[in-house]
């Protein structure tokens, strides 16, 4: 679904990857029809370092 929001073809819809399923994907849009990636696959916990 976000892939085909990125304009990515459905044939190759599965060439990015899979993402895991606690992950978080932030998409933008300034007109509701194009959309960019703002963040992919981010894990909470995971992908954050310690402060």
């Amino acid at each position: 679904m976000m892939n085909s929001l990125l304009g990515v073809a459905f044939k190759d819809v599965r060439s990015t990857g899979t993402i895991d399923n606690v992950s978080v994907t932030i998409l933008s849009t300034d007109d509701g029809t194009h959309f960019h990636n703002l963040a992919c696959n981010v894990t909470p916990g995971k992908d954050q370092t310690p402060d």
